[in-house]
């Protein structure tokens, strides 16, 4: 299977940002990691769970246009 370089930039983002989380739990506990960190802050500042809702459904929303 051959990826292509934004395939592979987005695989490798994902990769990392497991990657740290992981690391993160381990060296310092839950409260350490970005899926923590972003869920205080999205109880804090709710807008924030908007937006990050409102660019996945136009990332994952069927483009009739393309």
């Amino acid at each position: 299977m051959h990826l292509t370089l934004t395939q592979q930039i987005i695989v490798a983002v994902i990769v990392i940002v497991f990657a740290i989380d992981g690391w993160l739990v381990k060296r310092f506990g839950v409260p350490a990691t970005i899926s923590y960190t972003l869920l205080q802050w999205s109880k804090e500042y709710p807008v924030l769970a908007f937006g990050i809702g409102f660019i996945m459904g136009h990332l994952f929303w069927e483009n009739c246009g393309v």
